[in-house]
């Protein structure tokens, strides 16, 4: 889950690239053990964004990732308008993505970001902006109601799910990304957001890889672990 806020405009590019290396690395890992591998991407963002609010490419086997690159690729940032930024005070709706999460038959989550999540009072004040009717109408019967990160976060401890948190620290701490994968025996890294689009996104990819693997049974040694060339860069 990533967030997909303007903020994060200058941190994207790196961190598709990163991302499409660790997938790589990842399904190869995780084959070596007789496993298999499946992934699923959501964007979140405001909810001033309407249909926007939450961008999806859903689970793809492992031979089918150049789907997931071109989405990956295609990210765009978006800014919430200035009504929305007031009431938001530089957190963002994290609550979106991790109901995306609890919607889906996943073994891990892994949320990416640069700010704090929303608030409850924050949360019903930005969706009255559009309307509930709108909220009602939706879909997905996971955004019809309200939710908090605290109440999606219940729901996968309940369902001993961890959350790997990735934080780019930019305007805000890390404390909320830390204490949610805290929380549900995740793991957590931190980035400075100022040299991150300057870094080579295999380092990244590799730091991220030998982070998530950290609470799995999957055999293997993290200092030695082999970064594989992306076939779809």
């Amino acid at each position: 889950c990533i967030d997909g806020t303007s903020s994060m405009n200058s941190l994207i590019q790196t961190l598709a690239l990163a991302l499409k290396e660790f997938i790589v690395s990842a399904n190869q890992l995780i084959q070596s053990n007789g496993r298999s591998f499946l992934v699923s991407i959501a964007v979140y963002r405001n909810y001033d964004q309407g249909d926007d609010v939450i961008e999806v490419v859903e689970k793809k086997e492992p031979a089918g990732y150049q789907e997931i690159s071109d989405f990956l690729h295609g990210i765009r940032t978006t800014e919430g308008d200035r009504k929305c930024r007031c009431i938001r005070r530089g957190s963002e709706a994290v609550e979106v993505a991790l109901a995306y999460a609890n919607e889906q038959q996943c073994d891990a989550v892994m949320l990416i970001g640069d700010a704090p999540p929303l608030d409850q009072s924050q949360i019903q004040k930005l969706r009255d902006i559009v309307g509930q009717q709108y909220w009602t109408d939706r879909q997905e019967n996971w955004l019809r109601e309200a939710t908090t990160s605290a109440a999606e976060i219940k729901k996968l401890v309940a369902k001993e799910v961890p959350i790997h948190t990735m934080f780019l620290n930019q305007y805000y701490n890390g404390n909320a990304f830390k204490e949610m994968s805290d929380k549900t025996n995740g793991t957590y890294l931190e980035f400075d957001a100022e040299s991150f689009p300057t870094t080579e996104p295999q380092a990244i990819a590799k730091q991220i890889l030998a982070s998530v693997i950290q609470n799995t049974t999957l055999d293997v040694d993290p200092p030695s672990l082999p970064l594989h060339v992306d076939p779809f860069a």
